[in-house]
């Protein structure tokens, strides 16, 4: 029963997150901003979706991507939260590294479920 009750709880929390994020995302959609690598105004291009992985599993989210003329493509969203598509949220980071120090990798990585997280496998 409790491995039903986490595995509820979990998907409960993603999609709590996810959700919130799309609410965070609905303010976005200005037709142009600036750039943070150049200064100069990057258009809107559309939305976009990004994922990252977190303590409660892969949060997909959609949110603004802006293109400028220097080629670099960004999501306001992403820098305002914090957000790194496709990498570990910072409290997972934070857990990682916390449980990097404790054990070796092989056990740390069964013990956070990274091998679930990144498709590697775990001995």
């Amino acid at each position: 029963m409790e491995r039903k009750v986490k595995r509820l709880v979990l998907w409960l929390g993603r999609l709590i997150l996810q959700a919130w994020m799309l609410w965070l995302a609905r303010g976005y959609g200005a037709l142009r901003v600036p750039c943070p690598y150049c200064g100069a105004e990057a258009r809107y291009v559309g939305k976009r979706w990004g994922q990252t992985h977190s303590v409660l599993g892969c949060i997909r989210y959609r949110r603004a991507y802006y293109l400028c003329a220097c080629g670099c493509g960004h999501c306001p969203l992403d820098q305002q939260l914090g957000m790194r598509p496709n990498a570990l949220s910072a409290e997972l980071e934070r857990l990682a590294g916390l449980v990097g120090v404790q054990v070796a990798f092989g056990k740390g990585s069964a013990l956070l479920g990274v091998a679930k997280i990144t498709g590697t496998r775990s001995p």
